[in-house]
């Protein structure tokens, strides 16, 4: 097992936190306001309701940003894990922090230095000759 430094990224930790409260205050108020509405208006409260989850679904919704946050975080721990595997011959850091920016995990051993920037994507991968490729983008 190859020696670990660090942990996923902190920054990321903290911007899914951010972003389950701003889900959690988007969902509070927009049942608050749907009820008050329904006190006037049903069809209202109903058209109210079902604008409000569109929006919080869309392309910069609240729901949708806490989606990826966490979607991000949990590729960068299944990496982290993925690299700890290595052989004890490489030393494996995970979220290095310099000013304005972070690299996922450097891994040093004995075939060089690796800079590696994590991405996570839904989907389902599978291993076809020897390349690890996402099957949405495979041709058959």
């Amino acid at each position: 097992m190859a020696t670990v430094h660090g942990e996923e990224s902190e920054w990321l930790r903290r911007l899914v936190a951010k972003r389950a409260a701003a889900l959690v205050t988007y969902g509070g108020l927009l049942l608050t306001a749907t009820i008050v509405v329904a006190t006037y208006d049903t069809r209202l409260a109903i058209a109210l309701l079902v604008a409000g989850i569109a929006l919080a679904h869309g392309h910069q919704g609240v729901a949708r940003r806490y989606r990826d946050a966490s979607q991000g975080a949990a590729g960068e721990r299944e990496t982290a894990k993925r690299l700890a595997l290595l052989p004890a011959s490489f030393t494996v850091l995970n979220d290095l922090t310099f000013s304005g920016f972070n690299v996922d995990h450097v891994v040093v051993g004995p075939t060089g230095v690796w800079a590696i920037e994590t991405k996570s994507q839904t989907g389902t991968d599978h291993e076809r000759r020897g390349c690890h490729r996402p099957a949405e983008h495979d041709a058959g």
